[in-house]
């Protein structure tokens, strides 16, 4: 799987990184990231890609695209492919 350098590795959004842009520096060199965040990185996109700064913060976006239309049995969602619990227990 080829990573994208300017997706965040978790979320699949924008990261806005500057290296990827073709600047020295990126927004997330200066801040530092919580362990838990890096931990999910997936261990081919470290040092490819940054995270986006709601993932590099900690904070988990949403997966819904607001497509909420469910499969044939009424167990996940088509727009989010999240399971019904998952949509009802999304904080």
């Amino acid at each position: 799987m080829s990573v994208d350098p300017n997706r965040c590795p978790l979320c699949g959004r924008s990261n806005a990184c500057a290296v990827a842009e073709g600047a020295a520096k990126c927004w997330c060199f200066d801040l530092q990231i919580p362990d838990e965040a890096m931990a999910r990185i997936p261990e081919s996109a470290r040092g490819e890609a940054c995270l986006c700064a709601d993932c590099a913060r900690g904070v988990i976006p949403s997966p819904c695209i607001r497509v909420c239309v469910m499969d044939d049995k009424g167990e996940t969602c088509l727009g989010c492919k999240r399971s019904m619990e998952e949509v009802r227990d999304w904080p």
